[in-house]
């Protein structure tokens, strides 16, 4: 907010220089006269002929303070009832400072800071109906607290105002997803049940939003957010995979918690996609919402859900993969076959940046890769050979574990002549992205 900080505060100097210069033009000194004559008459001042002196260095300090802060104060607060709080709460200061001082003996003259606060709140005014004065009421009314205060302060400085309005952008969709909530609904009491999920919802949804994300939804089993949705952003899917991988740590934070607190797990996971969505304000004016629209979203929540088929944690679509390839380290999922396009579309899991990930840890990586590639050949011997290999001992693997047994079953299959289809299409690929 540095830059629009400053503007208000030019604007109070402005003020301030135009106040300082009439009061030395003595402007204010005929009123100032008749205030002296009325505090006599009142009785204001201590009995006993003591003279009456005047704080010229006070009457100036004030203007100029007031010419200051009102304009910071009106320029940066968003809501109108605010802002007469604070127009009234200056007014009955100034007006209260001159006949106190009366009493001690001293002579304020409260018109300077009047003019001062008049001016001010005139100048921040125009200030506030201009596009940029009013930029901060806008992305407060659109966005709230969607986004982090780093972000919001981004958009509030940018040169160019943030468009609203109906647009094509690509983007970066990341859902995580809770796999178990129908089972902790039936276990915990609701109460205890409301504590986890909103416990759930404020970890998740406020770490995406520090890392830059505009949250979508936030409910009781999903958080939903968008990189790159606010402005042009060419390395959001790099960004998003970064905070998926960061999210990891918070998620087994979390899911130490719960089986803390309540003695239940919290299983999750993260699907990952990017592609190209509509953005802008849907709704009616008095229920509006800023988001995006297009498959890519849907799909995300789809890989979010797949974690649960394979035991993984962070899944990601083929465009992301694309746009992440050279500096993050994944390994196949499976090829789907979608029935709602027709195409296949192969998923893969996240699991380290190119500069996190180890020799041995690519090694077994290239282990599993080269299983997955005989398993689809139909070598199924080859590739549980391949699977063995990519083991590491002592760690658990629920995806290599997953497609092990898989080739063991595809093997047995082969063996015995029975080759059961029912959740393949005419190729052989699974159907199962279309029932996620």
């Amino acid at each position: 907010m540095k830059r629009y900080v400053l503007i208000s505060l030019g604007i109070g100097l402005l003020v301030a220089l135009v106040v300082v210069i009439f009061y030395f033009l003595q402007i204010f000194d005929p009123l100032t006269v008749r205030l002296n004559a009325v505090f006599e008459k009142l009785g204001f001042y201590p009995a006993g002929g003591k003279k009456v002196h005047r704080l010229v260095w006070a009457e100036i300090l004030v203007a100029v303070a007031t010419s200051f802060w009102i304009c910071w104060c009106l320029a940066d607060l968003s809501q109108t009832a605010q802002k007469v709080i604070v127009f009234i709460t200056f007014l009955i200061l100034i007006l209260g400072i001159s006949p106190t001082l009366a009493l001690y003996g001293i002579l304020f003259e409260p018109f300077s800071a009047l003019s001062a606060l008049l001016l001010g709140t005139g100048a921040a005014t125009i200030f506030a109906s201009s596009e940029y004065g009013n930029r901060k009421r806008t992305l407060e009314k659109i966005l709230g607290r969607r986004i982090s205060p780093k972000t919001f302060d981004e958009l509030l400085e940018s040169p160019k105002p943030p468009n609203f309005e109906g647009q094509s952008r690509e983007v970066t969709v990341l859902t995580c997803r809770i796999f178990n909530r129908v089972e902790l609904a039936e276990t915990l009491p609701p109460a205890e049940f409301l504590r986890m999920t909103n416990l759930f919802r404020r970890v998740i949804s406020g770490y995406l939003a520090s890392q830059g994300a505009c949250l979508d939804e936030a409910g009781p089993e999903i958080v939903r957010s968008f990189f790159g949705i606010l402005k042009n952003e060419p390395n959001h899917a790099e960004k998003a995979v970064r905070a998926a991988l960061a999210l990891k740590t918070a998620l087994k934070t979390l899911n130490h918690e719960c089986q803390t607190r309540w003695s239940l797990e919290l299983r999750a996971g993260v699907g990952i996609n990017s592609g190209r969505v509509i953005s802008g304000i849907y709704g009616a004016r008095e229920h509006f919402f800023f988001s995006g629209v297009g498959p890519e979203v849907d799909f995300s929540r789809r890989l979010a859900t797949a974690n649960l088929q394979y035991g993984s944690d962070l899944l990601i679509g083929p465009q992301t993969f694309t746009l992440v390839r050279e500096v993050a380290e994944v390994r196949p999922m499976e090829m789907f076959y979608d029935p709602e396009t027709g195409q296949l579309t192969e998923i893969y899991q996240l699991l380290a940046m190119k500069e996190q990930f180890g020799v041995s840890e690519r090694e077994m990586r290239d282990h599993y890769w080269s299983g997955i590639i005989l398993f689809r050949e139909g070598k199924y011997q080859e590739a549980i050979e391949s699977f063995g290999k990519a083991r590491i001992p002592g760690i658990e693997d629920a995806p290599l574990e997953f497609f092990m047994a898989k080739a063991h079953l595809k093997l047995g299959e082969s063996r015995g002549g029975n080759n059961p289809k029912s959740q393949l299409t005419g190729e052989g690929h699974s159907r199962l992205l279309g029932n996620l």
